[in-house]
């Protein structure tokens, strides 16, 4: 019996140590838990103290400080005006590759069989055309771009955000910096006040204005993301590369256009994209214009250029043997003045002075030998002379088929019935582009029969535009 109390009386005392080290274990874990919170607590305050703020983060939380995105209406309603669409043409050349005769020590180089199987051959490259954007600097007509977007240009036409276009002529140039001075014959133009580049901030909001891609003026707004950025695209000898680096969407076209803040004032200068880089542009610091500007002011004028390797200014006046830089001996190349253009005669003759009496500048209406191209309204109308044929056609591009295939049936039927009560005018399609034309007899045009007919063509071009549009959702082409 006392056998059975004893181990009775054991088995409680061991269940009493077991609760007793389970009692202890729990109370142990709770306590190193909220010990190490304690020590952590106690090491993070010690890295970053509460309620103070990093020297970098001074003036983040300032009550005055910038918030949000800038609203950039008053900034583009300020530059549009001012940033003009520029065209170039650069002629058409041949060039000739000459390859050695392998028997010419035997035979000589005049050898008639090399001469047939592999003399030399010439290529024909075509006109080129291109396009970029400009600055206007002051109202009578001095306008700031790349360099190369004018570079061989044998003809420049300016196109201001009103439409009205210019002849423009290159009066300097700087390769080092890529920027050229133009001036169109104008007066009273709106034109951009320039800020300061080197308040420019990373991260600051800056918005930029150009004519990308044949498209009317257009602006997009970014970030600045860097400052001084190199990139090594300037193959000038001593060319200055410290670009403001901007996300805002650039592209071919904008080169030349500004870079504005949002006080409306031009802080930079467009002049290079990165091909197929997101949204990578870089524009040439305002504080390099600046500097151009006041070389150049005190020749304003007269052409010259920036020498590229010793940044003397060189013009008409002090350019030695006519090509050579007389501070360093370097070769130059002067911006050439143009020349009197060679009057037409004969039938060409007859058809500009037509167009000059219709109210068309001729000078810009030239796009070729027997060729002119004028707007009227909305309306593209080319005008070419066949002196093989004896026929003078004027084509009005109008706009382009409806983009909604329901549309096109009632569309042909109603230029067909145009077409039955039309006299000397008749509505065709040319791939996707509706053409108004007229065809003339050179013989049986006079200046008065030529007026008329080009009159009515003119008339008549604008109003089917807008009206093909409207009834039949015809598409406005885009300015090419």
């Amino acid at each position: 019996m006392s056998q059975r109390v004893n181990i009775k009386i054991l088995h409680k005392m061991k269940l009493k140590n077991v609760f007793l080290i389970v009692a202890i274990s729990v109370a142990t874990s709770l306590l190193s838990v909220w010990g190490y919170g304690t020590w952590l607590h106690k090491e993070s305050a010690t890295i970053q103290n509460d309620g103070k703020v990093p020297v970098n983060y001074a003036g983040f939380f300032d009550k005055d400080a910038p918030s949000g995105i800038p609203d950039f209406t008053a900034a583009a309603t300020s530059a549009t005006p001012a940033v003009v669409h520029i065209k170039t043409k650069i002629k058409g050349s041949t060039v000739s590759s000459k390859s050695r005769n392998p028997f010419g020590d035997m035979f000589g180089d005049d050898d008639p069989f090399f001469q047939f199987f592999g003399g030399p051959r010439s290529y024909s490259i075509p006109d080129q055309q291109a396009s970029g954007s400009g600055v206007i600097m002051s109202a009578d007509g001095y306008i700031i771009t790349n360099n190369h977007v004018v570079d061989g240009a044998s003809d420049i036409n300016i196109t201001l955000s009103n439409r009205k276009s210019y002849k423009g002529t290159v009066v300097g140039t700087d390769p080092n910096t890529d920027l050229a001075v133009l001036k169109i014959d104008a007066s009273n133009l709106p034109y951009m006040m320039l800020g300061n580049s080197d308040d420019v901030k990373l991260g600051q909001w800056v918005m930029a204005v150009g004519y990308p891609l044949n498209l009317d003026v257009t602006v997009t707004a970014g970030i600045v993301s860097a400052k001084a950025r190199s990139i090594g695209i300037n193959k000038s000898d001593r060319a200055i590369e410290s670009f403001i680096q901007t996300d805002a969407a650039v592209n071919p076209g904008n080169s030349g256009g500004p870079l504005v803040n949002d006080d409306g004032e031009v802080v930079g200068v467009n002049s290079f994209i990165i091909r197929g880089g997101d949204n990578l542009g870089f524009a040439l610091p305002v504080s390099y214009l600046r500097e151009a500007l006041q070389l150049y002011l005190p020749n304003k004028g007269q052409p010259s250029t920036r020498c590229h390797s010793c940044d003397y200014l060189v013009t008409p006046a002090n350019i030695d043997s006519q090509k050579y830089c007389p501070n360093c001996g370097t070769e130059v190349k002067l911006p050439t003045m143009p020349e009197k253009e060679v009057e037409p005669v004969g039938v060409a003759k007859a058809v500009e002075e037509i167009l000059k009496e219709l109210g068309k500048d001729v000078k810009l209406a030239r796009e070729g030998q027997n060729t002119w191209s004028v707007k009227e309204g909305s309306a593209k109308i080319k005008i070419s002379y066949n002196p093989e044929n004896y026929f003078i056609a004027g084509d009005a591009y109008l706009c382009q088929l409806p983009a909604d295939p329901s549309q096109i049936k009632p569309l042909y039927q109603y230029l067909l019935q145009e077409n039955y009560k039309m006299n000397g005018l008749v509505l065709s399609c040319v791939k996707q582009n509706i053409v108004l034309s007229s065809i003339v007899y050179d013989l049986d045009m006079t200046k008065e029969s030529g007026m008329e007919t080009f009159r009515h063509l003119f008339k008549k071009a604008d109003v089917y535009d807008d009206l093909l549009k409207t009834e039949y959702g015809c598409v406005g082409r885009l300015e090419e």
